[in-house]
């Protein structure tokens, strides 16, 4: 395993090798076929989410962690021009957008809603919706996560400033058809469900719109902003990474923050920790100074 470490393997790469070979080896001397492998070697333990293991039998040389080059985090400045980019250039996926950077949904999630996922509404307009893996594009094999939802369950949405009733409203009206009856909330052009591939196209096509915007409309400062955005990597993944960054500016402990974004195990939220109090009308107050008047409704109400 050592010798993976000195080809250059990741980390995870490494560990998943020693697990399989302990395991190996368990199973061998289970069959009595290690003799110099005492009993007192074999150690079975449980981690801190009840799942059993055997402690590794080897001692090899891991990598160093490596930090990530992802950009986990949108700039909370331009959140407000990023709904505006997506609106005149992929008006489709705004509502999308909204959902993952105000309520920590995966591609995935966002592309397995259909119309009657949206539960009920709830304090202050913020509204529930019901995640759950559903195949609404049998026609196609796509294993980009178009329709796999890592955990079910009903999942909040915050409504900052009104925007979620207003980018909602005109997502209904504009994007009714139902090609396929899949009832999908996100469609194509075709007026099929959309998959979780033309949803990072569409993404990628606001990504690059709202980085040239910057460079050539903004000043120095969203210059900067921009040659950041356009040398890190970065896709819808940020949205949810956003999310988890404003919850955890206001957290008190792990579970306001654990249970805003669906986890089901507060070791996906503790490294996010920070300051105090309840999280939509704190949310709203950190967004309020961006932004003093909405952005336009669907440009022209276009279907693009």
């Amino acid at each position: 395993m050592s010798n993976l470490t000195k080809e250059g393997k990741a980390r995870d790469t490494v560990k998943g090798a020693e697990r399989t070979l302990t395991l190996f080896y368990v199973y061998l001397h289970k069959l009595e076929c290690l003799p110099n492998i005492h009993d007192s070697k074999i150690i079975k333990k449980q981690n801190e989410h009840g799942n059993w293991y055997y402690e590794s039998l080897f001692d090899p040389i891991y990598p160093e962690y490596k930090n990530s080059e992802l950009e986990h985090v949108f700039p909370l400045k331009y959140i407000p021009l990023l709904f505006e980019i997506s609106i005149l250039t992929a008006p489709r996926i705004t509502l999308g957008i909204y959902l993952q950077i105000f309520g920590g949904l995966r591609v995935g999630e966002v592309v397995s809603l259909t119309r009657s996922s949206i539960r009920q509404r709830v304090k202050n307009g913020d509204l529930l919706f019901s995640l759950k893996s559903r195949n609404m594009r049998t026609d196609i094999k796509d294993t980009s996560g178009s329709n796999y939802v890592k955990r079910p369950r009903k999942q909040r949405v915050f409504n900052i400033n009104g925007w979620l009733n207003i980018l909602l409203e005109d997502h209904l009206e504009l994007y009714n058809i139902d090609a396929d009856g899949s009832g999908a909330l996100f469609i194509n052009s075709e007026g099929k469900a959309m998959t979780g591939k033309s949803y990072r196209q569409y993404f990628d096509k606001v990504k690059r719109n709202f980085i040239k915007y910057l460079r050539e409309q903004g000043n120095q400062e969203d210059i900067l902003v921009a040659n950041h955005l356009n040398i890190s990597k970065w896709s819808t993944h940020i949205g949810r990474g956003t999310f988890t960054n404003l919850l955890a500016e206001f957290a008190e402990n792990p579970y306001d923050v654990a249970f805003p974004r669906g986890d089901k195990q507060l070791t996906s939220s503790l490294s996010y920790m920070s300051k105090t109090e309840r999280m939509r009308l704190k949310i709203e107050e950190r967004i309020q100074y961006m932004h003093n008047e909405y952005l336009p409704q669907l440009i022209e109400r276009k279907k693009t």
